[in-house]
């Protein structure tokens, strides 16, 4: 059986030590867990609370396991007028 995988826009064959998962993915947006006292500024700053925020699930790839049920994820997305920052809850799924 071959195996290929795509690294960095290249086809390798047979190396399973150099694939890669969606976290490293370049087209995957940053994901930063944020601290409990940086979560709480950024609710104060948007006005709302954790309950209102969009949710990700904390088997999400992007998360790459480092966030648990509870806290805030910072998303940075770039796109050719600037960067966005997003804000989402992390519920178990």
């Amino acid at each position: 059986m071959l195996e290929v995988v795509l690294v960095l826009g290249e086809f390798l064959a047979g190396e399973k030590d150099r694939s890669i998962t969606s976290y490293e993915n370049l087209m995957v947006p940053k994901h930063e867990v944020l601290s409990d006292a940086e979560a709480r500024k950024v609710l104060e700053e948007l006005h709302t609370t954790a309950e209102k925020l969009p949710r990700i699930f904390d088997g999400d790839p992007a998360l790459a396991g480092k966030a648990k049920p509870g806290q805030i994820v910072k998303i940075y997305r770039e796109d050719p007028s600037g960067g966005y920052l997003y804000y989402r809850i992390v519920i178990q799924g």
